[in-house]
């Protein structure tokens, strides 16, 4: 079989640039900022035998810059249109499941009045900026997103869940905390997720539905056997790009972040290439969002904080 060869540096920029600029539409990324991610990457990971150090650093730098150009970016114009998506789904299957094909505004207004609509998380993460977005995208009410106590349905709304476990833990602890609710319907709307999380939020009784947006599949796992970043490319750029992410996401982590579960390739090993313009889910690879041990990110993440004390986590649970 013949491999594909992997792009040379230039190569590797000029696609860069051209995604940054035509694709992502982002500005707070720059050349500057690339180098100084890609001077992280130091040759340690690569220097053996095989390798000089030099050479080493050149590799490591070229697969790097081969990993984000291969990063699946999701920008603000995106990321409205899955909020528009995301209420078009939760009314279609809603009437579907009433064997209801065709229905006017009324209905649908009448639909919206029963339904309370809630962040899938607490107010200082990221389900509440989406919430915000979700109810300004969809022209809704503030009455919509407060409690119903003569509603039918409640919709809570997230963008990433990957491992499902958060969401589980969250909905668990809404149903303790509103047992009177229990009789009302439970949807949950995703941006992005796996069947993995899926099934996991199926598996509450009380949940009569799971509307995700987008499903990802294991071809999303940078280092699985179907991954479609290295289809067509040698096993061995893909164990040279494996052994990279581990090296140096084993040494980024912080202490607190390996207590509740996380590794070299994400929380839940998530293996994935996966972002937001306003944040960056953990289950993406650490080489690209960490700040531990002085590492330059290229891509910010900003933690969960479970109560006022930033130390303080829900133990072993991730997005």
């Amino acid at each position: 079989m013949k491999y594909k060869k992997l792009p040379s540096y230039d190569t590797l920029m000029f696609t860069l640039r051209k995604t940054i600029s035509t694709a992502w539409h982002i500005n707070t990324i720059h050349e500057v900022g690339i180098n100084k991610w890609l001077n992280n990457f130091e040759g340690d990971a690569l220097c053996t035998k095989d390798f000089e150090r030099e050479e080493a650093r050149d590799l490591e730098k070229r697969i790097a810059l081969f990993l984000l150009c291969n990063f699946i970016y999701y920008n603000e114009e995106e990321v409205k249109h899955l909020m528009k998506v995301m209420i078009e789904k939760f009314i279609h299957e809603y009437f579907l499941s009433h064997n209801l094909i065709e229905v006017n505004d009324d209905e649908i207004d009448s639909l919206i009045r029963k339904t309370t609509f809630s962040p899938l998380g607490n107010q200082s993460e990221s389900s509440s900026y989406m919430l915000y977005l979700f109810r300004q995208i969809n022209d809704l009410s503030k009455y919509d997103f407060e409690e119903k106590k003569e509603g039918d349905n409640v919709v809570f709304v997230d963008d990433f869940s990957i491992t499902g476990s958060q969401a589980e833990w969250y909905i668990k602890r809404y149903l303790r905390e509103h047992p009177n609710n229990h009789q009302k319907k439970i949807y949950v709307l995703l941006m992005i997720s796996t069947q993995e999380a899926i099934q996991k939020i199926k598996s509450i009784s009380a949940v009569t539905d799971v509307l995700p947006c987008i499903i990802m599949d294991d071809s999303s796992k940078v280092f699985s056997d179907t991954s479609i970043v290295f289809q067509g490319y040698s096993p061995e750029i893909k164990e040279q790009a494996r052994m990279i992410c581990q090296y140096y996401g084993e040494r980024i982590l912080s202490e607190e972040d390996k207590k509740d579960g996380a590794t070299a390739f994400g929380f839940g090993g998530g293996e994935y290439l996966i972002g937001a313009y306003y944040n960056t889910p953990n289950n993406t690879l650490p080489i690209f969002w960490s700040e531990e041990n002085s590492w330059k990110p290229i891509f910010r993440r900003y933690n969960k904080k479970y109560s006022s004390d930033s130390k303080i986590r829900i133990g072993g649970q991730y997005v």
